[in-house]
């Protein structure tokens, strides 16, 4: 994880220099990006949105229209799933976390400076992941392995995923992301998924805090 932040902390002065160097401020443009995944497994045999995690980054654009830019973010991104919170000790209570370098590229329509509409594709690559049951560690079978799976599997380290999302702009530099991510394929194997394949797939909502450079 340092490396990934590292490279935050480079890219951060290059987006700054490129700025001063395109006369028209609307045409380029770069942000610094912090929030939250609530994110779900889907196959998992577990409904909701429970699991929170990081996610936070740096995103650069370019406006080559009053309506219409183009952008990509480079973030690390926490997924995965967990079991909802009870009163009591659940024995089988579990979670499931899965940390992602995550790079989306995007088309975005803005609105009279008011909301920004985003849709894409973003590309991640698996970190590193670990399962808890009922309170005790448990490793995820072949991770990016492909092999054969007992149980639960990550075997895709890559998962490409839709992307769509409102930014909403307030104070000239600051913006409020909601985004809606979906995998668009199977990132994973589960004995209970009752999706074809016994699939997985990543699902989540995120909401992000966005700072203009």
């Amino acid at each position: 994880m340092k490396k990934y932040f590292s490279t935050f902390l480079i890219l951060i002065p290059l987006f700054s220099f490129c700025q001063e160097k395109v006369k028209d401020p609307n045409l380029f443009g770069a942000a610094l990006i912090l929030g939250f995944n609530a994110s779900q497994v889907d196959g998992d045999n577990d409904a909701g949105f429970h699991k929170i995690g990081f996610n936070g980054g740096a995103t650069a654009f370019i406006r080559f229209h009053p309506n219409i830019s183009t952008s990509f973010e480079i973030l690390y991104s926490q997924k995965g799933s967990k079991t909802a919170a009870t009163k009591h000790f659940n024995p089988s209570a579990f979670q499931i976390n899965l940390d992602y370098l995550e790079v989306p590229v995007l088309i975005n329509f803005h609105d009279k400076k008011v909301a920004i509409f985003s849709v894409g594709i973003s590309f991640n690559r698996l970190i590193k992941g670990k399962r808890t049951i009922g309170g005790f560690e448990q490793p995820i079978n072949n991770i990016g392995s492909g092999g054969t799976c007992i149980d639960i599997c990550i075997n895709e380290k890559t998962d490409f995923n839709f992307v769509g999302g409102v930014t909403f702009t307030f104070k000239e530099h600051f913006g409020f992301n909601v985004r809606y991510a979906y995998s668009l394929g199977s990132m994973g194997y589960s004995t209970v998924s009752k999706f074809k394949n016994h699939s997985l797939y990543n699902h989540l909502i995120s909401f992000r805090l966005m700072g203009i450079i």
